[in-house]
Parts: structure tokens; C-alpha cells; sequence
């Protein structure tokens, strides 16, 4: 009996066994011969036997040099896979039912490896080595390579949109403006991306849902982004005052689009230029005297455009009227046509004008009301001021003199 330690092998009797016959080499193909696919594959599996077992002997080498520990204790070799505890249905007494532990399906034996070459190897561990092709005559083709990966962007690259129907967030955004033709956002949206890509903004089926207001902000925006980004362009090197004017003439054209406002209106002792004048505070005027206070106000979100000689026109017309306490008309001053003429397009507007109030209106609270029309765009603003009339002053008798004698 031969009692097995750690992994070596027991000795085996020497037997008078016959010599293996010697294989017959295979015949010596002639230089310059194409190989077959077959030749390939026994070579390649020739070389990996001649492989495995120069390892094998190499592994046998260094565990007989090795040194048995004191104590008689055998070292485990982490690299060799230990061996199961014997299966009950090995030990079994005769006539009794062998028991199946769950290490019977766990260490199976390794089935020896099929014979075919490498392919047969390959097919045998779940993988398939690169066939070859091989054109008629026995001559071995090497498969076409793969394309190159594409090469990515640099990190200083600007980022490219994708574009077409492969495009989700242009696909996304297209749906979102089709179902609301007549919301200026998502409207917005599809032609920001259109113009990222580089496309010609605005589209007509962009502004052909919209109302002519929405219509006219959109064609602002897009067309002084689309200005901007064309005037950098040709030179980044520019003024900015030359650089931004596309989007100074985006705020131009906006405001010239938003509802017509006067602001500051007031009543003055004396007026100098824009936002420098003088108030009456508090606005009380004697009545039945000649009172010729000015009247100013200041405008924004008017509207101008070019005439046959390249210059901005502005055209409004100013009405003027007193209201007593009850909303009575009392006094209205003629309407006066107001046109401004300016080489530059003009972006700050004020009137004054000196009103003559009338001397019949007795002492009470008034109301001045200013209405003014943008005759260019169609639009009225109004607002009014609080005006007070008092009593005028008593007239004091000139001092009498002595009596005649």
C-alpha cells in the first residue's frame, strides 16, 4: 500500500512494456508550398503540447527540490487544486445504496482534450479561434482588418450638433413645436437649434402659427443672433461698441414692439434739456391769472423708421385736456402733430411745451391728462397729473392820501 504526501506521485514498478511505436514524420512540404488550414491548425496545437509539457517538467523539478517542514508537516501548494474527500458511494458496503454528496458534481474528471488541432481544442472550451479563408487551390487568405476607430474630438474642439432624424433632442424639439404652433417657446427652442447647427433661422413654419407680435420678437431675435455671430465672425477683433450693436439693435427693435409708455410727467418752472427741469411741487396755479408753466414728459417704446433720404422719422401727435373733479372736459388744448427727424436712430424721447392755462376756470381740483399717439406703430399711451387752482390773490387799495382842503 502506498500512502500518498502533499502532490508527488508514487513510484511506479518498471514493466518490460514494448517501445511505443514512433510516429511516421509527416512528409516535408516543398519551400515556398502554400499551407493548408489543417497544417496550421496541427502545428499550432503540436506547439502548445511541446508548451505544456516543458511546464509540466518544470513544475516536477522544483517540487523535488523542495524541503519537507519540521514536524512532518506537508505545505499546500495554493496552485494545485486540492483533491475531494472520497464519495460515499466509494466506500459503500456490498448490498447497499451508494449515498451522492454534493462533491460528486463539483469535482468531476476532466474529460481528455478532443483530438482535431486547435480548432477542436478551441470548440471544446467554448471558444472558436480566427478561421482563415482559403481560396481555391489551397492558398490561405488573411481576413480584410477592421475599420479604424473613429477618431475623437480634441478637447479645444467647438461641440458639433448631430443632425437629421438620428438626432433625438432634434426630434424632441421639432415634435414640441408642432404641437403648439402658436406658443412662442417651443417655437424658441427648435430655432435656437437650428441656428447652433447653423441652419438659416427663423423658418417660415416657425412664424406661420404665431400672432404678428409673437412673430416680430422671434424674427428680432434670430435675426440679431444670426448678425452678431456673422459680424464676429469676419472680425472678433472689432470695437465693442461695433461688436454688440446687432444686439443693440435687437433692444431697439423689441422696445419699438412693446406698448407705448410716458413717464415723469410733469409741470415746471423751467425746462433745460432731457431729465433736467424744474417741478412745481406742490402743483397748485392761481386761477384767473395768465399762467404759462411747461409741460414735460418723457416716451419709450416708440417707434421710427427710415425715410426716402436714410434718416429716422418719428411721428405722434399729443392731446392735452383739464377734467374737473366730476370728469367734466373744461379746457383741451388743440392736438399738435409732433414730427422728429434724426440721421441716428433716436432712443430717448421727450416733450416740452408751454401750456397757457385758461383764466376762467374757478379754484378747485383739476385733473391734466396727456394723450399721445404713436402715429407709426398705431399704439396710445395716456397718463395724467393732479392740479390744483386757487383762489387768486386778494388786491390790496392803494394807499389813500389827506383829505383836500
Amino acid at each position: 500500500m502506498w500512502i500518498v504526501a502533499g502532490c508527488q506521485a508514487p513510484p511506479t514498478q518498471p514493466t518490460s512494456a514494448p517501445p511505443a511505436p514512433v510516429p511516421n514524420p509527416p512528409p516535408a512540404t516543398q519551400a515556398g508550398a502554400p499551407r493548408t488550414a489543417e497544417q496550421i491548425a496541427d502545428t499550432r496545437a503540436d506547439s502548445a503540447a511541446k508548451l505544456a509539457a516543458a511546464h509540466a517538467k518544470t513544475i516536477e523539478g522544483l517540487m523535488a527540490t523542495k524541503t519537507a517542514p519540521p514536524n512532518g508537516v506537508t505545505p499546500v501548494d495554493p496552485s494545485v487544486t486540492p483533491t475531494p474527500p472520497p464519495s460515499p458511494a466509494m466506500s459503500a458496503p456490498p448490498g447497499t445504496t451508494p449515498l451522492k454528496s454534493a462533491g460528486d458534481d463539483v469535482f468531476k474528471p476532466v474529460p481528455p482534450p478532443p483530438s482535431g488541432g486547435a480548432a477542436a481544442i478551441g470548440a471544446a472550451v467554448g471558444f472558436a479561434p480566427p478561421q482563415e479563408a482559403s481560396a481555391p487551390n489551397g492558398v490561405v487568405m488573411a481576413q480584410p482588418s477592421q475599420p479604424p476607430a473613429p477618431i475623437p474630438a480634441a478637447a479645444g474642439d467647438p461641440p458639433r450638433a448631430q443632425g437629421g432624424a438620428n438626432d433625438p433632442l432634434d426630434v424632441q424639439l421639432q415634435k414640441a413645436a408642432k404641437d403648439a404652433p402658436s406658443d412662442l417657446a417651443p417655437q424658441l427652442d427648435a430655432q435656437l437649434y437650428k441656428f447652433v447647427k447653423g441652419d438659416t433661422v427663423p423658418t417660415a413654419e416657425a412664424l406661420a402659427g404665431l400672432n404678428a407680435e409673437d412673430r416680430d420678437v422671434l424674427t428680432a431675435v434670430m435675426d440679431s443672433l444670426s448678425n452678431f455671430r456673422t459680424s464676429i465672425r469676419r472680425d472678433n477683433n472689432m470695437l465693442i461698441a461695433r461688436k454688440i450693436r446687432p444686439l443693440t439693435d435687437m433692444g431697439d427693435r423689441l422696445r419699438s414692439q412693446s406698448d407705448l409708455t410716458i413717464n415723469n410727467p410733469a409741470v415746471c418752472r423751467s425746462i433745460r434739456g432731457w431729465g433736467n427741469y424744474e417741478p412745481i411741487t406742490p402743483l397748485r396755479l392761481p386761477a384767473g391769472l395768465d399762467n404759462w408753466p411747461g409741460l414735460y414728459y418723457e416716451v419709450e417704446n416708440f417707434s421710427s423708421s427710415l425715410d426716402v433720404n436714410n434718416m429716422w422719422k418719428t411721428n405722434m401727435r399729443q392731446d392735452v385736456a383739464v377734467y374737473d373733479e366730476r370728469g367734466a372736459l373744461v379746457w383741451q388744448w388743440p392736438n399738435e402733430p409732433v414730427t422728429d427727424i434724426c440721421r441716428n436712430r433716436r432712443h430717448d424721447f421727450y416733450f416740452a411745451r408751454k401750456v397757457k392755462t385758461p383764466i376762467h376756470l374757478p379754484a378747485g381740483p383739476y385733473i391734466l391728462k396727456i394723450t399721445l399717439t404713436d402715429q407709426g406703430a398705431g399704439r396710445v399711451a395716456e397718463t395724467s397729473v393732479p392740479l390744483t387752482m386757487t383762489p387768486p390773490p386778494a388786491v390790496q387799495a392803494p394807499p389813500q392820501g389827506p383829505p383836500l382842503r
